[in-house]
């Protein structure tokens, strides 16, 4: 078991190390340029110069960008701007600063955030032990070579925010805080909606914690509305199906199962469909999200008169929806995993170790490596489904949970 368990490491860090040094490289580049984070800021900054109101619309966001010297971000027919006007009450005070300072400052911030992880997965591990100084900052570091938190870094995004709510908000239920978990998913739910899918788990379980939940995303929303208009709402909800359509078959949707159905299902520019049946893919990815949320509710009512210790795997399970019910999922995402992962590394015998170090294994993979090895676009459907590696994995993932707790 110890040679199994040498193998499994060398792998993580072949996969970790695979594409070299490019996305080392590529987060260097994007970190004071994020192309993500500009239609944040591009919007928020609009909202400041113009009260209340939508975001901006196709290349009119481009051009406000070149306007206060952000990068253009390409568009593919889809909407400039699909966050929530929740996140934009988050970016307003980046916005007041000129562009390039305000990248900086959310890097920055993005770090504090990864220790706040950093410290939290400690915590996972080691249970009621205060996390040690010297155990945090090596975790940080190594966390900012990951290529998911490389990728995030380079783009801008939320996911290292997510995660790091995510795990303290499973922290805080272990250790039987029901108003605090709660309020740190519903944070989580106001920056990025599908956290929401954590709301069926703590009704099911916690009637406190489902309050303060919402409570916690329904007053960010009720601000938004307030401080952003209700025309920003209509607008997100609205564009929404749009957004998932242009976007779902890309070659870096790695992380998010419909990327698979799409690429193998839809006529789009980046895959060879083995058949042209989007109703298809779309019906395949609702029914695979209804089978995982079957799954996971049973698992609740199975351990329903168990004590909160009882139901800590199961709601490790849960963490995972976000990802696994999420149409886009770029490889940035699976950070959002951390936490279930240590869970199941804490929990399992050492055999299972083997297995949950595995699927670390192909969660390192970097999203340069997955686009290389699939060729040029538009690529073929077996390239199709290796595009789908993380999403694979969050499966696997999400099953691992179950079967350990159903074993425990």
């Amino acid at each position: 078991m110890r040679r199994g368990r040498w193998i499994a490491g060398a792998l993580v860090a072949a996969c970790w190390l695979s594409a070299g040094s490019t996305p080392f490289v590529d987060a260097v580049r994007g970190v004071a340029e994020p192309a993500d984070w500009t239609r944040d800021y591009v919007t928020a900054r609009a909202r400041l110069e113009e009260g209340r109101g939508p975001p901006p619309v196709g290349e009119g966001g481009n051009e406000r960008a070149a306007r206060y010297g952000a990068p253009p971000v390409g568009l593919l027919g889809a909407p400039y701007f699909i966050h929530p006007p929740t996140a934009t009450l988050a970016v307003l005070p980046f916005a007041w600063m000129p562009w390039r300072v305000a990248a900086w400052a959310w890097a920055a911030a993005s770090l504090a955030a990864l220790v706040w992880l950093a410290f939290s997965l400690l915590g996972i591990w080691s249970p009621g032990a205060a996390p040690p100084a010297s155990g945090v900052a090596l975790l940080t570091l190594g966390l900012v070579l990951w290529p998911p938190t490389l990728h995030c870094l380079e783009k801008g995004q939320w996911s290292i925010w997510l995660a790091a709510l995510l795990a303290s908000g499973w922290r805080s239920f272990e250790a039987r805080r029901a108003r605090r978990t709660g309020s740190l998913f519903g944070v989580a739910a106001a920056l990025k909606l599908t956290p929401l899918v954590l709301l069926g788990y703590l009704l099911l379980r916690s009637r406190r914690a489902a309050a303060a939940m919402l409570a916690a995303t329904g007053g960010a929303a009720l601000v938004a509305l307030v401080a952003i208009g209700p025309t920003a709402w209509s607008r997100f909800f609205a564009d929404a199906s749009r957004n998932e359509a242009a976007w779902a078959p890309w070659i870096a949707n790695s992380a998010s199962l419909d990327g698979v159905y799409a690429r193998l299902l839809t006529s789009n520019p980046f895959s060879r469909p083995i058949l042209v049946a989007p109703g298809l893919a779309r019906g395949a990815f609702a029914a695979t999200s209804l089978l995982l949320l079957a799954a996971a509710i049973g698992a609740v009512y199975r351990r329903r008169e168990e004590s909160s210790a009882s139901q800590a795997r199961v709601l490790a399970a849960w963490l995972t929806l976000p990802l696994l019910l999420n149409p886009l999922g770029w490889s940035h995402l699976v950070l959002v995993l951390l936490a279930p992962l240590a869970v199941l590394l804490r929990d399992a015998d050492p055999r299972e170790r083997v297995a949950a170090t595995l699927m670390l294994a192909a969660l390192s993979v970097p999203r340069q490596r997955l686009i290389e090895s699939a060729g040029a676009v538009p690529v073929g459907p077996a390239a199709s489904v290796l595009l789908g590696l993380h999403a694979f994995a969050a499966v696997a993932l999400f099953v691992a949970l179950l079967v350990v707790e159903d074993a425990a």
